[in-house]
């Protein structure tokens, strides 16, 4: 049916143009038959008045006349006309019919009425009829013919039928007009005439649709059959036969089609081939492009551990020097070794996260964990940068907003980290804001997940127009001039949008030059988290009166108290701060937190002017960074109750200080900001433990231990795997700092082998030391039966809280018969400080368990 179509649609559609040509042609040539017929009657029944008029004697119309009974006078004179017309129709024939003959007379009053009447007439037959007193009006022709002008008509109606007539006038001896004689034939005569003239034309008309529709069958035939063969010859080479050819030999358009279609065929088969020998050539550089990716990940690993290697020496060695005694030249050379070294690290870590994302090597955790201990860990490596350009640092969490969210912390670092680093790098002066919030619900996969929105907003040099679409792409930056202020690769700003890309998230910022940036990003996170609940208050503050230039610190502080039902009042200055406590006078402002300004010198003269300004005694919490740090032993010189350290990222600590104030507590708290997560314990490192470590490297071996000789423990070396599978099979050790990536053997086989050991080093704390720090590392580390996870470069405390944490004060196999405990559903070592060594042997004990029984422990 298909390859039939078009025959069968242009047969119909010429079939149609035949029909209604031949249509519109019989109706035309119908039209003019009956006009001819019509004008062939009327001029010959024309001829016949004329010719039959002469004979006619006129002065007999007047000698008829009627009377009163319905008899009529002069009825030889009736008989004389009648004769008269009967002779004159026997010899005037219409096509071999007779046409009826009447004579009409003027009435008496036709001046007045216009009307005739019938006096003598003949019909078809011969017979005669009387009318006497039967009056008509004048029609058109009649009208003509009684002025003096033969006349006709086309076919008409009237009450009597349809008729063609034809009228002249009737003259008496003196020439006067006295009546008409008029001729009829009726339209049945010219209608059979018609008929018959019809019936020839529409028999004419058959015989052209029937030529027409052969004819159009032929030639559609004849037109689609060469098309229908070069379909199903384009059908063929579509479904893969590239050998079709189409073989029309014509001379006409179609012809032509088909020759180049012939020429497309062979075009596109030698295009196939070549494309196929590209195809193959392309699969060799696709296998040497992986082999070649599969390398390039190779070398960025290994480079990765030999650059960060000997910056970790650096900065370890660095950390050392500082502790020791150094003149201020020596010490400021130090410092700038380290400082330089870690921003070294930082550019290589950069590289790196951007290599394995390139390469589609980051795979999300989804771990819950707490907003502000995540928030507390990314400030502290970059509060002494922003301290020292006298930078605001704030943090702004709505009471509102869940305090814990579930997804990767690790990558939600790397994002936090380097936009602070950025917001620091670009601004002089005035404040950087961390908000996190609510934002927007996302929709994924059919479901809807709520969402956080981070902002990071700085009052810093802002980004130029022209530069606004550029500065999320790979090592592009504001200026990239050698002469430009800023240092960097250019791609922190690319990693933080890749990364929020595979979380689900978006990410966008505005900025003014001169007036600083905002950038925010929204990320799904977990449902089902609530916000902390308010502090519960024996005792608060009626009224708060908060003293800060920074305006987004009074903010955070205000919607904070308010969230707690605490009023507050805010002074960007001490003077504003006077003139608010006199004209509140007998509002009770029992509180004040106090911005420490620059100039320490002036803070007495401050605090003593609000005390005496004041109405009531007061409590007064000063606030600041380190720089500004007031000592304890400080605080009753200048007159104040508390010292507060900013910024401030647990708002317990500062309803801890309200309630301590208000129940007049001796109490101080210097540094409940930073240092206020659970306070370690006092516990000493345990002397004399005895440490195996294991370490290739030999600056990184001399680094740790010296590291643990500061922690009088005693230590035993081995450069590989397979050497510290000898040391472990000849003593016992308290704990076992293991390196991952070593010669001959690396440390995750030599861990999985030791855990083998028949005797009790299924029981020994391992703890990995390595540079690899992400979570897929760790994750390796935990699997092959190492309990810990320590990052380099290695760190005093970071090695003294690992010793705590695993080596108790009593003895490795007194603390083996502790009563065990339930392990959490999620396990996380390196925050739980405050647990004894048997503590934790016992956790490892069950870690271990879990994972010999094939259960995932996060």
């Amino acid at each position: 049916m298909r390859r039939s179509s078009l025959c069968f649609r242009l047969s119909i559609f010429a079939i149609f143009l035949i029909f209604i040509t031949i249509g519109i042609d019989t109706a035309v040539a119908y039209k003019l038959k009956k006009s001819n017929l019509e004008d062939e009657v009327s001029s010959k029944l024309l001829a016949i008045v004329n010719s039959v008029a002469p004979f006619i004697d006129g002065d007999l119309l007047p000698l008829i006349q009627p009377n009163e009974d319905g008899t009529f006078t002069g009825k030889d004179a009736f008989e004389k006309i009648h004769g008269q017309l009967l002779r004159a129709k026997k010899s005037n024939t219409l096509n071999g019919q007779q046409s009826p003959l009447y004579i009409m007379r003027k009435c008496a009053d036709y001046s007045t009425t216009g009307q005739l009447e019938f006096v003598v007439t003949t019909d078809s037959g011969g017979d005669h009829v009387f009318y006497i007193g039967r009056k008509y009006p004048e029609t058109q022709h009649l009208k003509e013919a009684i002025h003096g002008i033969p006349s006709s008509t086309p076919l008409y109606e009237d009450h009597l039928g349809s008729w063609i007539s034809a009228a002249t006038p009737i003259f008496d001896s003196n020439q006067n007009i006295v009546g008409v004689l008029q001729a009829d034939q009726t339209a049945a005569f010219v209608l059979n005439k018609l008929r018959e003239q019809t019936s020839y034309l529409l028999f004419g008309a058959f015989l052209a649709i029937i030529t027409g529709i052969g004819l159009t069958l032929l030639f559609t035939q004849r037109l689609s059959s060469p098309i229908v063969s070069l379909t199903q010859t384009i059908n063929k080479f579509a479904q893969g036969d590239l050998s079709a050819r189409a073989s029309l030999k014509r001379n006409d358009e179609i012809g032509i089609l088909g020759n180049c279609f012939n020429q497309m065929a062979d075009q596109i088969r030698e295009d196939q081939s070549d494309l196929e020998t590209q195809r193959d050539e392309l699969v060799i550089a696709k296998d040497i492009a992986e082999s070649a990716n599969t390398a390039k990940s190779e070398f960025l690993a290994t480079m990765s551990h030999e650059i960060r290697t000997p910056i970790n020496g650096i900065i370890g060695f660095t950390d050392i020097i500082l502790q020791s005694d150094l003149n201020k030249d020596q010490r400021e050379c130090a410092e700038t070794i380290g400082n330089s070294s870690r921003e070294l690290l930082d550019v290589v870590n950069n590289i790196l996260n951007f290599s394995k994302i390139d390469a589609g090597k980051i795979n999300l955790r989804n771990e819950k964990f707490d907003l502000r201990v995540m928030v507390e860990q990314i400030f502290k490596p970059h509060l002494s940068n922003a301290q020292a350009k006298g930078i605001e640092t704030i943090f702004r969490l709505p009471p509102d907003t869940p305090v814990e969210m579930i997804g990767d912390e690790t990558q939600l670092k790397v994002i936090l980290n380097n936009l602070l680093d950025n917001a620091i790098k670009f601004t002089n002066s005035g404040y950087i804001l961390l908000e996190i919030e609510n934002g927007e619900l996302f929709e994924k996969s059919g479901s809807v997940s709520s969402a956080l929105q981070f902002t990071i907003s700085d009052t810093g040099e802002g980004i130029p127009e022209d530069k606004a679409n550029v500065i999320f792409e790979c090592f592009s930056q504001i200026d990239s001039s050698f002469s430009r202020k800023h240092g960097g690769t250019g791609l922190g700003l690319a990693i933080c949008k890749k990364l929020i890309s595979i979380m689900g998230g978006v990410v966008d910022f505005k900025s003014q030059v001169g007036l600083g940036s905002t950038f925010w990003f929204s990320i799904p996170t977990g449902s089902g988290l609530s916000a902390l609940p308010p502090a519960s208050f024996q005792k608060k503050p009626s009224c708060v009166l908060i003293i800060d230039p920074c305006a987004p610190f009074r903010e955070n502080v205000h919607e904070q108290l308010n969230y707690w039902k605490i009023s507050s009042l805010e002074a960007d200055s001490p003077e504003d701060a006077l003139r608010l406590l006199a004209q509140n006078a007998s509002r009770p402002i029992d509180t004040v937190l106090l911005n420490v300004p620059k100039d320490k010198t002036t803070l007495k003269e401050i605090v003593h002017n609000i005390r005496q300004t004041s109405q009531i005694p007061l409590k007064i919490i000063l606030t600041g960074n380190k720089q500004k740090r007031i000592k304890p032993s400080s605080l009753s010189e200048y007159n104040v109750d508390h010292f507060m350290l900013k910024p401030i990222l647990y708002f317990q600590d500062l309803a801890e200080l309200f309630e301590q104030t208000a129940n007049n507590k001796e109490e101080v708290k210097q540094e409940v900001n930073l240092n206020s997560s659970p306070p370690k314990q006092t516990e000493s490192y345990p002397n004399k433990a005895h440490v195996l470590l294991v370490e290739d490297n030999p600056i990184n071996r001399k680094l740790a231990s010296i590291q643990l000789k500061k922690l009088d423990c005693q230590i035993d070396i081995a450069c590989n795997g397979i050497e510290a599978i000898e040391k472990a099979e000849q003593a016992l050790y308290d704990i076992i700092l293991m390196d991952c990536q070593m010669p001959e053997m690396d440390g995750f086989e030599a861990t999985k082998r030791i855990r083998a050991m028949a005797n009790d080093y299924s029981e020994v704390p391992i703890v990995a030391v390595t540079a690899n720090t992400l979570p897929e590392d760790k994750e390796k580390c935990f699997k092959c039966g190492m309990d810990d996870f320590i990052s380099k470069p290695l760190k005093p405390n970071d090695l003294a809280d690992s010793l705590k944490k695993w080596v108790a004060k009593e003895s490795l196999e007194k603390s083996y018969f502790q009563e065990e405990i339930s392990l959490p559903q999620t396990y996380h070592p390196i925050n739980e400080e405050a647990i004894s060594r048997g503590h934790y042997i016992t956790r490892a004990r069950q870690i271990r368990r879990r994972r010999n029984q094939g259960r995932t422990i996060q």
